[in-house]
């Protein structure tokens, strides 16, 4: 069983790149998720995302940097639709912490939370998670271009 933890129950959660085999993807179904993001430098292997049916993105992001703006509002709006459509999200990157609690904390910017607060939900339920000044920095920076704040 992956070190799965839900940031919003039922809605969109994280977790560290899933394993070569399909032990995780099964974990993620049996709990009903039903779209993936990947924030890794690699996607995943399309054969296991296909046989497991899951709606996906891949948005790389190098390991201890932040993404971009664009790539922040390319996450959301790929996360707000499957929220629209009902479908459950797992975020990962390579521990599930760095560039997932980033985006996971964009997310939550989003939504309405300030960029501290978001950034302290996201580390209070995946400690250790959006690593990085540069991360932080990113964060508040969404939140600028969003609320003017």
């Amino acid at each position: 069983m992956p070190d799965f933890t839900w940031l919003v129950q039922d809605e969109i959660g994280a977790m560290p790149r899933p394993g070569p085999g399909t032990a995780d993807f099964e974990f993620l179904k049996d709990n009903g998720i039903e779209a993936l993001v990947s924030l890794t430098e690699t996607a995943l292997r399309k054969s296991l995302v296909e046989e497991f049916g899951f709606e996906y993105l891949h948005v790389p992001v190098n390991d201890f940097t932040a993404p971009s703006l664009e790539q922040v509002e390319k996450f959301v709006a790929f996360v707000k639709r499957m929220r629209d459509a009902k479908k459950k999200v797992a975020v990962h990157c390579g521990a599930g912490l760095g560039r997932t609690g980033t985006m996971l904390s964009c997310y939550l910017v989003s939504k309405g939370y300030t960029a501290q607060d978001s950034i302290a939900r996201v580390r209070k339920v995946r400690p250790g998670s959006v690593e990085t000044r540069e991360q932080e920095a990113l964060v508040k920076d969404y939140e600028r271009r969003l609320f003017g704040r």
